[in-house]
């Protein structure tokens, strides 16, 4: 966990190759992707996932390394999860939050910015509140969002 957490991806990879575990649990349940992604260590992160991490597991608090990566500001690393995992954009933590509200809750706007545009994204209303909440800094994601998915004339 330890090199997870420091980004030593070299690391990483020769303690998978002599037999750790990617799923061991660490502090509140996080396991050593939840503490890459949240420092933004996406070599480590990788290496991770080539060892058989699991990009959907959930710590004690119910929050996914996507979770982790956006509440932390880390695009590059919220687009790694996204890739192995579309599916954890619409995953919920203990809370209720999804990744994009956790995005939103941290002003991480170029996070939630990424999973606007290249997520599964949760229900319309669901994604609007978000939004309203987030005040005046979430105006260019409105854009975003409209563009996405444009409202037709009746609507």
């Amino acid at each position: 966990m330890r090199a997870a957490f420091n980004g030593h991806a070299p690391a990483v990879r020769a303690l998978l190759a002599g037999g750790a575990k990617p799923e061991a649990e660490g502090q509140g349940g996080q396991r050593a992707l939840h503490f890459a992604v949240q420092r933004g260590h996406c070599h480590a992160a990788h290496a991770l996932l080539d060892g058989g991490a699991d990009p959907t597991a959930r710590a004690a608090d119910g929050i996914t390394p996507l979770h982790a990566a956006a509440a932390s500001g880390h695009s590059k690393a919220a687009s790694l999860m996204l890739a192995a995992a579309p599916q954890a954009a619409l995953m919920h933590d203990a809370s209720g939050k999804t990744p994009l509200a956790a995005a939103l809750g941290a002003r991480r706007i170029s996070v939630a910015h990424r999973l606007l545009s290249s997520a599964p994204l949760p229900p319309a209303a669901e994604v609007l509140a978000l939004l309203g909440h987030a005040g005046a800094a979430a105006m260019p994601l409105y854009v975003l969002l409209i563009s996405r998915a444009p409202l037709s004339a009746a609507e």
